[in-house]
């Protein structure tokens, strides 16, 4: 049983793309979603988490979310999967009071900012069974601020089964590139 403290279960967004992968190739039993979409940013409720307010709201929304999941989640999870690093301190608590492993990833510049201006998420990194960066640039920016912690680079994938090559589509002269236009990506 994996505990998935993610964005949202819908491909909306990197973070939820992500979530949702794993929900959808893992199987996962046990989820916990937070809606993204802006009708939803202060509709507190069951499958609401707050975190990404903590700006705003501080621990405030930190308890809040920790309660959520206490209250609603069945049984005891095996481990946590933190896909989002805003909820990374609801899911170091969560790895606590369960006594399982969990594992961040840093999606970017969140993995970097986050745990800089604020000690609970720099604990909750430091603390992280893993911290899986999706780019070696993430990893690099997370260990020159001095977060110490367990990395692992793991690239975002393909589906190969709905992204496919169409026939008669020339190789040659094709350029794709996904993400921002950014000098540190290399484009």
């Amino acid at each position: 049983r994996l505990l998935i403290v993610t964005s949202n279960v819908e491909p909306r967004d990197v973070w939820s793309v992500v979530g949702y992968n794993i929900v959808r190739h893992f199987q996962c039993t046990s989820t916990l979603c937070y809606s993204g979409e802006e009708k939803y940013k202060f509709a507190f409720g069951r499958n609401r988490c707050k975190s990404e307010l903590f700006e705003t709201y501080g621990y405030l929304v930190l308890l809040w979310d920790l309660l959520n999941v206490l209250i609603y989640t069945k049984g005891r999870p095996d481990a946590i999967y933190c896909n989002v690093e805003h909820y990374a301190p609801v899911a170091m608590w969560l790895s606590r009071i369960y006594d399982v492993p969990y594992l961040i990833t840093a999606h970017g510049t969140y993995g970097v900012t986050l745990p800089v201006r604020y000690k609970i998420y720099r604990k909750a990194f430091e603390n992280a069974n893993c911290v899986v960066c999706v780019s070696r640039y993430t990893r690099k920016r997370m260990e020159e601020e001095g977060i110490r912690g367990i990395y692992r680079v793991i690239r975002n994938g393909v589906d190969k089964t709905k992204f496919v090559p169409r026939p008669g589509v020339s190789k040659e002269n094709i350029v794709l590139f996904v993400g921002n236009l950014k000098p540190r990506k290399g484009f």
